[in-house]
């Protein structure tokens, strides 16, 4: 049982970090073009501090951090119940942004 919890854990994290990939390309490409704002707090205040870079790191620290927690507790029920909640709110997140970017162009 825990080695296929694991396994799960493995999938639903690398799948978080494919979508932080995507959702970092997408909103460095939206901001330089002034099509959005950041409404992350964090994340806006990384871009306005250090531009695309700034914005790309900070993501990537607070992704890799949690995915890490994930990690380390991969043989843990309650770490694969939160690679699911990870994995199903950022994708809802991915989801939502298209849907709504697609319908104001």
């Amino acid at each position: 049982m825990a080695e296929h919890m694991g396994w799960w854990t493995r999938r639903l994290v690398g799948a978080t970090l494919i979508m932080n990939v995507a959702d970092a390309t997408a909103t460095v490409l939206l901001l330089h073009h002034k099509l959005i704002i950041e409404a992350n707090p964090i994340l806006h205040w990384a871009y306005v501090q250090g531009g695309a870079v700034g914005l790309v790191m900070m993501k990537a620290i607070l992704v890799a951090g949690g995915s890490l927690i994930l990690w380390t507790a991969k043989e843990r029920p309650l770490a694969l119940a939160g690679g699911y909640v990870c994995f199903v709110t950022y994708w809802s997140l991915l989801l939502w942004f298209w849907i709504n970017l697609t319908r104001q162009w």
